[in-house]
């Protein structure tokens, strides 16, 4: 790497250090356009006609370099108290016990958030049940109240703060149409990362690295280096990798644990497995709990629908249980609204509310009967429900999802001896069947239960 592309890199980093509170648009991401411009001018040939083409190069560049320095010591782009933060940056991440009153006081608000979500990411990770009530402004303020009123407690760690002042936070609802997630990462991945402020990525890094260092040391792996140096290697690989807006932000750091081989380079992430965390990108396991905590704050509406569907094809067809006869769209109505009058009884299984409510369930209205996805087909759910004549699908991926997984639940719980068995993730059965109906367009007529037998799990050859 030649002087001047060290010099640009230097700046892009400078700059993604002294990014705004609340980037504007322009600047919302390391690569804004003028930076990237910028970076660009000063590490390409410069195209300029002069008496002496390397002096000519120089000069511009020079002139370039010096007009930036004087943008960034008039703008006030980095604000003083970002010292803290970069103090913290230049510093490993410590114990999570370590992260106490004295610390939380030297953070400005948006490391103190970043750390508060770091941790509760952590938490998620592990199946841990740590305190996590409350929105992230009223945790802040209450932290801050108590440190502030118990000078004594200034040695006690965040984390336990945190929990003494948790019953006194108000309570967080769901809204209906509030965004759900399927796997305990939520929203926090590379599209999170590149959007948020600097010290709330040092603060994250901090309370993420804290936290699994203290209590999810497995697999084994370590974290030697300065915070900062995650901060750069995760930003630039979510900037260079295809899926990196996609990918969890604690997957992509596992990529930057310690090496023990002596070699160099990323190495391969970690992907833990979530055996009791209920999400189509999971394989189904038995005891899954499809619950009212499941049906109202992680299904999706059309995955509901989906669930019921692929529910009713097994139990109506190989169980021969005419409970479950109802029209599909009618009982998602009727246990969405059971669940939300029944506070006191979201750990009811969904089935268990169905075969309750069953003979209450109205017949559809005439409106509905003329409606083809409103309708409960007079045989099995077959492909055509899925996939089109013109090989495009015709229901939302949350919808077959939702089939796969209450089909393939139900196998697993009311089958005497399950015939077969299905290891990989409904997220992935739904390709392969469409991967299939793509290359066998006659297929859609076959019912949706034989083209999960196709992909179920071959028995091993000795």
């Amino acid at each position: 790497m030649d002087t001047w592309s060290r010099f640009a890199l230097k700046i892009t980093r400078a700059w993604r250090k002294c990014k705004v509170r609340r980037p504007l648009s322009i600047m919302s991401e390391q690569g804004a356009t003028w930076f990237l411009l910028t970076k660009r001018f000063l590490t390409a040939p410069v195209q300029f006609v002069t008496m002496r083409q390397s002096s000519g190069d120089f000069c511009v560049r020079a002139m370039w370099a010096v007009c930036l320095a004087a943008v960034f010591s008039t703008t006030g782009l980095c604000r003083p108290d970002e010292a803290t933060v970069e103090k913290h940056a230049a510093g490993r991440a410590k114990e999570i016990v370590a992260y106490e009153g004295r610390w939380w006081a030297s953070a400005e608000r948006e490391e103190r958030t970043g750390f508060l979500i770091g941790v509760a990411d952590c938490w998620s990770d592990a199946d841990l049940q740590g305190p996590r009530g409350g929105d992230l402004e009223d945790v802040d303020k209450a932290i801050s109240k108590h440190y502030e009123s118990h000078p004594r407690d200034q040695t006690l760690s965040i984390v336990e703060a945190w929990a003494k002042v948790e019953a006194y936070l108000p309570v967080r609802t769901h809204p209906e149409d509030g965004e759900r997630y399927r796997h305990p990462h939520g929203f926090l991945d590379g599209n999170w990362y590149k959007q948020g402020s600097y010290p709330e990525r040092i603060g994250y890094l901090q309370g993420y690295l804290g936290c699994l260092q203290t209590y999810l040391n497995d697999p084994p792996q370590k974290y030697s280096r300065s915070v900062g140096y995650y901060d750069d290697h995760v930003w630039d690989h979510v900037a260079s990798s295809r899926n990196g807006e996609n990918e969890a932000v604690a997957v992509i750091l596992s990529r930057f644990r310690d090496r023990t081989d002596g070699k160099r380079g990323p190495l391969p992430p970690i992907r833990r497995k979530y055996p009791y965390y209920v999400s189509p990108e999971f394989p189904v396991q038995k005891d899954w709990r499809f619950d009212g905590h499941w049906w109202l704050d992680n299904a999706e509406s059309p995955e509901r629908l989906g669930f019921v569907q692929g529910a009713q094809d097994y139990l109506t067809w190989i169980a021969h249980d005419e409970t479950f006869s109802s029209w599909p769209v009618q009982v998602v109505s009727a246990i969405n609204a059971y669940y939300k009058a029944h506070t006191d009884d979201q750990n009811a299984l969904v089935l268990n509310v169905w075969r309750m409510l069953a003979p209450q369930i109205p017949l559809p209205t005439p409106a509905q009967r003329r409606d083809r996805w409103n309708q409960k087909p007079k045989g099995r759910y077959l492909g055509n429900i899925w996939w089109s004549t013109e090989r495009t699908w015709l229901v939302p991926p949350d919808e077959r999802e939702g089939f796969l997984e209450a089909y393939i639940w139900c196998l697993l719980n009311y089958a005497n001896q399950p015939a077969e068995t299905y290891s990989s993730s409904p997220y992935d059965y739904e390709e392969k069947i469409g991967n299939y109906l793509m290359a066998h367009p006659k297929a859609v007529n076959e019912p949706l239960a034989n083209l999960l037998y196709l992909f179920r799990d071959k028995p091993k050859v000795n």
